[in-house]
């Protein structure tokens, strides 16, 4: 079975593709982020809502598995869960493993 080969979107020499990957997902979840509570409001519009709403779909899922109780871990079952996840889209490798010589 062959292995897919897969050009690098970006590439800088000296930071290997996933770290550079991560820090262009991390810069992007930082502006969404501060896009969405520049302006907060008791009756939230627009990215306020989005972000709101994906925050609500957490704890609700949270409370379902655990129970009240378990907000307090909501930040580190999020952060876990988002590291298994990222996992799952990182691209196949693009090379082959060295075999053992007879």
């Amino acid at each position: 079975m062959e292995l897919i080969e897969h050009p690098p979107i970006l590439h800088i020499p000296a930071i290997p593709d996933h770290i550079l990957y991560t820090w262009i997902v991390m810069a992007i979840l930082v502006v969404v982020s501060f896009v969405a509570t520049r302006r907060v409001s008791l009756v939230p519009t627009g990215s306020q809502n989005f972000m709101e709403l994906v925050l609500d779909q957490f704890v609700k899922e949270l409370d379902e598995t655990i129970g009240h109780e378990g907000r307090r871990y909501l930040p580190l079952i999020a952060t876990t869960s988002w590291g298994w996840c990222r996992g799952w889209w990182r691209p196949p490798p693009t090379s082959t493993p060295p075999r053992r010589a007879p």
